[in-house]
């Protein structure tokens, strides 16, 4: 398996845009210690610079514990949560969006995500540094990229604990440890998968603490494999699944870890498109089998089904069935609603072909989706 060296030109990101910059140094140290301290030549000023940042940082994350720890502890969680799931690339990040549009929602943005360790001590500093140094637009697919936009929970997570599948962007070495670290099933060591649930929990709190009780909505792809785990913990959790054309997913996933990787690598990530394409189908493959076998687990009339294609066609439309089957009222977020999917009219997803070859891997390893979704197998 061949790799490739540091070739990161994109000059909207830099070493002052990585997520683990607000990693906990403790956290830090502890995903060095299991990469045993391997960062690849070309890397290391970026290492340096996360060591930097984490260490002068990490007072704060001692003293936001102090200031809020019992009042996070004592939060309940009185409104059921929302969870938006979905493989990577298959419309989550547009459905937040619209979604958090709506101001009965709380929701993660850049700074409570990317510095959750201290934004409720360091707020307005954080947000204003991010200001300077996040690009205008996510680079794998133009959207909105603002310290006010919503944010995926992975990025939390992953500054607290080793178990988040974000780390496999940074690691290439044990790529396949950390997608492991998703699966909550009994594949995953009962340590790991505690610290997981205990931090996860912790981290809910503390958003509907910062919330002020609000109704949190959340959408990371990777909860799509732990729905199990997210049913323990919050038993009348709202879960929506939004699903795309598999053609479309794989092509577009890929296209999303070339760009992605060289971002936040401190470790050369292979270039083999054979490689790229097989670890790609499997780990749809594993989410998607979890997640059907999972989804049991959701309470009745918790969980709303919903094709890209038809949300993008009928967006109003398919939203108030959402709220009709939540029971939850749309009616006062209506017009903001609808101006933000108004100012988005003419957005165009980015085009990719696909090749004979990886058709026919699809064809072959995601068979069942087809069949369980109603989408046309091309041969």
């Amino acid at each position: 398996m061949s790799k490739q060296a540091n070739n990161n030109k994109n000059s909207e990101f830099s070493v002052n845009t990585h997520y683990l910059q607000g990693c906990r140094f403790d956290n830090w140290i502890r995903l060095l210690s299991q990469n045993k301290f391997h960062i690849d030549k070309g890397y290391r000023f970026s290492a340096f610079n996360i060591s930097l940042m984490s260490l002068l940082l990490f007072p704060f994350a001692g003293l936001e514990s102090l200031v809020f720890g019992r009042k996070i502890k004592k939060t309940v969680v009185s409104k059921a949560p929302v969870f938006i799931v979905g493989h990577w690339r298959s419309g989550t990040t547009h459905l937040l969006n619209v979604m958090c549009n709506d101001n009965q929602f709380g929701f993660m943005n850049s700074v409570s995500s990317f510095t959750h360790n201290y934004f409720l001590t360091l707020g307005p500093i954080l947000e204003r540094v991010q200001r300077k140094v996040l690009p205008e637009k996510r680079p794998m697919d133009n959207i909105e990229y603002t310290t006010q936009v919503p944010q995926e929970d992975v990025y939390a997570i992953g500054n607290l604990i080793p178990e988040a599948i974000i780390h496999m962007s940074v690691f290439a070495d044990r790529f396949e440890d950390y997608i492991d670290t998703t699966f909550t099933d009994a594949s995953m060591p009962s340590k790991s998968r505690e610290r997981l649930k205990k931090t996860y929990d912790k981290m809910v709190k503390k958003m509907t603490y910062a919330s002020k009780g609000k109704r949190m909505i959340f959408k990371s792809p990777d909860n799509t494999a732990k729905i199990d785990l997210l049913c323990e913990l919050y038993p009348d959790a709202y879960f929506i699944h939004i699903y795309r054309n598999p053609y479309k997913v794989i092509i577009s996933t890929i296209g999303l870890f070339r760009l992605m990787f060289p971002m936040f690598a401190l470790q050369n990530f292979p270039e083999d498109t054979d490689y790229i394409e097989d670890q790609i189908i499997k780990l749809y493959k594993r989410v998607y089998t979890k997640y059907l076998d999972d989804k049991k687990r959701i309470a009745p009339g918790h969980l709303y089904e919903i094709k890209y294609e038809d949300f993008v066609a009928s967006s109003m439309n398919e939203l108030e069935k959402i709220y009709s089957t939540f029971n939850l009222d749309i009616s006062k977020s209506r017009k903001s609603i609808e101006k933000y999917l108004k100012s988005k009219e003419g957005y165009k997803t980015n085009n990719f072909e696909i090749s004979d070859s990886l058709r026919k891997k699809i064809n072959k390893e995601l068979k069942f989706f087809f069949d369980e979704f109603g989408y046309e197998i091309i041969e």
